[in-house]
């Protein structure tokens, strides 16, 4: 006798905005972006017993062009959105090259409420993502982790990076990163934002690992490290042992925008995840989407 699946619920947390993007050759492209990779990415791989909650805000200027756009994802429950009396949070990236780039950030959004999860049953995975930097506090994961009691996938990103005036961002490191980290159960970044908090590590793959693992000791079970091109390193607890393994990126087709890579990524693994795969399986999940999402700007394309 076959077992019943049960349908799987995977809250999405972290701000939607839109995107300007720039590119060194001259071409400009505007597209959903922040958490919209998430979630076009986990979208365009869900089953039918998969359901995508974001947890967001959205400016009222362009309510009706998100409606028209995410209509193309029927996996994806807008119940948990608020629509704000403001306009949309905007990121500008301009690129420098293929690899680098300055955001600036305008019309800034709130933090993330609590009541904004009023009329949510349950959350089988949080994957909290920081998009604008402190939008989700580290008391408000234990409390959605008291609450239903949830996976937290975190992904780091933003937390790495302080605003100036106007609006422009750089590194820095966070004042309460451990606290951040301590609440989730995956940590994800990329080996730039590792080095805000471990200095001088990126001349080594080794010192990134053993970077990763004092990362585990403050009670993740595991921590994801991108590396661009390179590889991916990851370190997790598995019995009582703590492994460490480094995959290659996967060769795509084509290399057109890298942006969204890494918010693909964390799609494929929670969606693993979900599915009750291993720490490898969902990191070669992840690459997978990864891998997919640079032949293409925005994330359109995964429609």
């Amino acid at each position: 006798m076959s077992r019943k699946k049960t349908p799987k619920k995977i809250a999405i947390i972290g701000h939607l905005v839109w995107d300007c993007l720039n590119y060194a050759d001259g071409r400009s492209i505007e597209t959903f972006g922040g958490i919209a990779y998430n979630l076009a990415a986990l979208a365009s791989v869900a089953d039918s017993f998969t359901r995508i909650y974001p947890v967001c805000y959205l400016g009222k200027n362009i309510k009706n062009k998100a409606a028209d756009f995410w209509a193309n994802f029927p996996h994806i429950d807008w119940s948990l959105v608020r629509v704000l009396d403001q306009d949309q949070e905007i990121h500008i990236l301009n690129y420098s090259s293929e690899r680098y780039r300055r955001e600036n950030n305008l019309n800034l959004f709130p933090q993330i409420a609590r009541a904004n999860f009023k009329g949510c049953t349950g959350i089988d995975i949080g994957l909290v993502n920081f998009i604008g930097g402190d939008e989700f506090p580290p008391n408000s994961i234990s409390w959605l982790k008291k609450k239903y009691r949830p996976l937290i996938y975190l992904d780091y990103h933003s937390l790495a990076l302080s605003r100036i005036s106007n609006g422009m961002r750089h590194f820095r490191r966070h004042p309460h990163w451990r606290k951040y980290i301590s609440e989730a159960d995956i940590v994800q970044m990329n080996e730039f934002e590792l080095e805000t908090l471990y200095p001088g590590i990126l001349d080594s793959p080794e010192k990134i690992c053993n970077a990763a693992r004092m990362i585990l000791r403050l009670g993740p079970r595991a921590v994801i490290i991108t590396r661009e091109y390179k590889d991916l390193i990851a370190a997790w607890r598995e019995a009582n042992l703590i492994r460490t393994e480094y995959f290659p990126i996967p060769n795509a087709p084509k290399i057109v925008d890298s942006t969204g890579c890494g918010d693909s990524f964390a799609a494929g693994f929670v969606y693993a995840m979900s599915q009750g795969k291993s720490i490898r399986a969902c990191c070669l999940s992840g690459l997978k989407l990864a891998a997919r999402k640079i032949t293409f700007s925005g994330p359109g394309g995964f429609l």
